[in-house]
């Protein structure tokens, strides 16, 4: 795509571009020093679901269903003018190394670039997969209530990189390859049911109970911060760089419980209209489960000992966001 500028003649006065109000192209609509690959090809998701259903007795059956998806040419960013092979190493000694910081780190500085040349296309090392199973049973409305429920297990496996991850950047390949990917629950159970209680009052519940989300464990190296055995500077060239420690999903956050409750009552004003109070409580129990934290050790070089430093945990786990509180809302429906 192309911006283009306004010349002016706006004879048509009909509000749509016209060839003749259009200028010469300024700028293409891309970043710096980016291209598309002119054989891009669109990404896609073959799914297959194999299912079967069986009712035990009067309204009530039982189901179970395999899932399996593929995600492949999925798009990639690769700077082809620092290609892989041109990093440096540089190995990390770790002096309080601990379960997830192993003694030693490889660390990649970044060549001298002539110039950047980041390159947008497919890349099969993108590909993920998904395989689920899921367990469920339903109990049909009948005398005043029902109920369903589900247990589902599987995972979302494949490299982890977000779009912007340079994939020739040797940093950003380590521990990424058998990562989960998205918000991947190796299980989950869900509960579901609704009760007419006397007087006509609709009770529902839903409960869901789920692992908690995949973490990530990263060491962050200061680009400025690291000496060579002649206590000279060593420049990572890349500025700050992150390194993951183990595979995304390796750690996890804590598991989820939520319990949403609702309560309503429908009043009948004439044969077309009504009016339906209602009172919701969600996240009932008042759960404060973590659904986001700090992932980066931080790292302090050693004055006296070349590439040797300690790691600072700090920060690592702190709750950056929980479930939200306990919420009591009153409402009405009004159809007509």
């Amino acid at each position: 795509m192309w911006h283009c500028g306004r010349n002016d003649d706006r004879s048509h006065n009909d509000n749509l571009p016209q060839e003749s109000e259009l200028g010469a192209p300024s700028r293409p609509f891309r970043a710096l020093n980016q291209r598309i690959d002119k054989d891009l090809a669109r990404p896609y998701s073959d799914e297959f679901t194999v299912s079967v259903q069986h009712e035990l007795f009067r309204d009530f059956a039982i189901g179970a269903s395999y899932y399996h998806r593929l995600n492949r040419r999925l798009f990639g960013l690769e700077n082809l003018g620092a290609p892989a092979s041109a990093w440096t190493p540089l190995e990390l000694t770790i002096t309080n190394p601990d379960n997830l910081v192993p003694a030693r780190i490889t660390i990649f500085n970044q060549p001298v670039i002539t110039a950047n040349d980041f390159l947008i296309s497919n890349h099969d090392t993108l590909n993920s997969e998904y395989k689920g199973f899921e367990l469920t049973f339903v109990k049909r409305l009948s005398a005043r209530w029902q109920l369903l429920g589900g247990l589902t297990v599987g995972e979302h496996a494949g490299r982890f990189n977000p779009f912007g991850d340079n994939l020739n950047n040797p940093n950003l390949a380590i521990n990424r390859a058998d990562a989960r990917i998205g918000d991947d629950a190796t299980w989950q159970f869900k509960l579901a049911g609704s009760y007419t209680l006397p007087g006509g009052i609709e009770a529902h519940a839903n409960y869901l109970h789920a692992t908690g989300y995949p973490l990530r464990r990263q060491l962050s190296v200061a680009g400025n911060i690291l000496r060579d055995a002649n206590n000279n500077p060593i420049a990572l060239r890349q500025g700050s760089q992150a390194i993951d420690l183990t595979p995304r999903g390796a750690v996890r956050l804590e598991a989820v419980d939520i319990l949403d409750i609702r309560f309503s009552r429908r009043f009948k004003l004439s044969e077309s209209m009504s009016i339906e109070p209602v009172i919701e409580l969600f996240n009932a129990t008042n759960s404060s489960s973590i659904t986001t934290s700090l992932d980066a050790y931080g790292f302090t070089p050693d004055a006296t000992r070349a590439l040797t430093g300690a790691i600072s945990p700090t920060n690592v786990g702190l709750p950056t966001e929980v479930l939200g509180p306990r919420l009591l809302r009153f409402g009405a429906r009004f159809n007509f």
